[in-house]
């Protein structure tokens, strides 16, 4: 029998070692989002067409241009998966989905497997990390009352307790390296206004968990977004600007034409808890969005653009990260159907001869 085959292949002028499907090319995806660290700063979390994603990035350098990593798919499910956390130890993956009706928080082993679902509620609920032994989760939502609040789940028992509340609202979480101290957002117009300046500009606030002690560490008037600490507990990073940029003129005054730099650009910044700033990434344009910190290696990555950037510790200057991520369709792509009511808005061409119209 495969002498007959090989004979058939010989007669259509195959060579029988040239008979198989050439490889696919892999290209670098567009789009990924919401960037995870692992603890060692060689896997990254990221969402990508509604799933959570993992790839293994520790033979990306410090410099030069990124190899193409290939991701495996973390999540399959046909609802939004979001806000992919790495536990402290590197073994789960805390992540938001909408899959029961409204946000709830879920954890997965890192490896893959089957989701724990760790909120039940019918407030709309997002982690923002994990504590440093990895036993709870801190997220914001609303209870028992209508203040917006900080609550901490324990992903064992799910017993969750209020660390506190506030009439301003809070998120964009992170625990200092010993526990003692969370950083979060407090106030502040949403995340898609980054050079938002003026009285309801998010601040960086920190509240010391032993005392309830709070206090502002960002300078007021313009945004300081997504909060978090490095490695060592005496600085975090959070996303800023140096310089306003001009949005609207004052009566009877004309804007001049407006040049944008880097001052006005959305950055990252690294603050020390004192409230001194430094400025780390000089894009010019598009914002730098949903920074993470490897909690050991100190490594960053954060979206820029329409990708993901990594900045390893001790490095100057980001390198954008490649990243594959084949996978098979979740619905067909093509669908055939058959409309025979249901339009809308039809209009006649003037000729007579072509008409448009709006249906579903």
């Amino acid at each position: 029998m495969k002498r007959a085959a090989y004979l058939f292949l010989c007669l259509l002028g195959v060579s029988p070692g040239l008979a198989q499907l050439e490889k696919p090319v892999e290209q670098p995806i567009i789009g990924p989002r919401r960037p995870a660290l692992s603890p060692d700063g060689n896997s990254l979390a990221f969402v990508y067409r509604g799933d959570v994603w993992v790839a293994p990035i520790g033979a990306v350098k410090a410099q030069g241009p990124a190899p193409l990593v290939r991701a495996y798919r973390l999540t399959d499910h046909v609802e939004y998966d979001n806000v992919p956390l790495f536990s402290p130890d590197g073994e789960w993956i805390a992540f938001t989905s909408n899959r029961t009706g409204n946000a709830d928080i879920y954890v997965i082993p890192a490896v893959g497997g089957t989701p724990r679902r760790i909120t039940y509620s019918g407030w709309g609920e997002v982690a923002w990390d994990w504590s440093p032994d990895g036993k709870y989760l801190v997220f914001d939502g609303r209870r028992d009352g209508v203040d917006p609040t900080l609550f901490a789940t324990d992903v064992r028992t799910l017993r969750f307790q209020a660390l506190f509340s506030d009439y301003r609202g809070v998120g964009y979480c992170s625990f200092s390296p010993d526990g003692k101290t969370v950083l979060y957002n407090r106030h502040g117009f949403a995340w898609t206004r980054p050079r938002y300046a003026g009285s309801a500009a998010a601040q960086v606030w920190a509240i010391e968990l032993e005392s309830g002690k709070r206090r502002g560490l960002t300078p007021p008037g313009r945004q300081h977004l997504w909060p978090r600490f490095l490695p060592d507990g005496q600085a975090f990073i959070c996303v800023g600007t140096a310089e306003v940029t001009p949005s609207v003129s004052r009566l009877g005054e004309t804007l001049p034409k407006i040049v944008d730099n880097e001052r006005r650009t959305p950055n990252l910044w690294r603050y020390t808890l004192a409230g001194k700033g430094e400025q780390i990434t000089r894009f010019v344009g598009g914002a730098v969005r949903w920074p993470t910190v490897a909690r050991r290696s100190g490594d960053i990555a954060f979206e820029h653009g329409d990708g993901i950037w990594l900045l390893r510790a001790g490095a100057r200057e980001p390198v954008r990260l490649a990243i594959s991520a084949p996978a098979d369709e979740k619905e067909s792509t093509f669908r055939r159907e058959v409309l025979n009511s249901g339009v809308t808005e039809a209009e006649i061409a003037p000729d007579g001869k072509t008409i448009a119209f709006e249906i579903r």
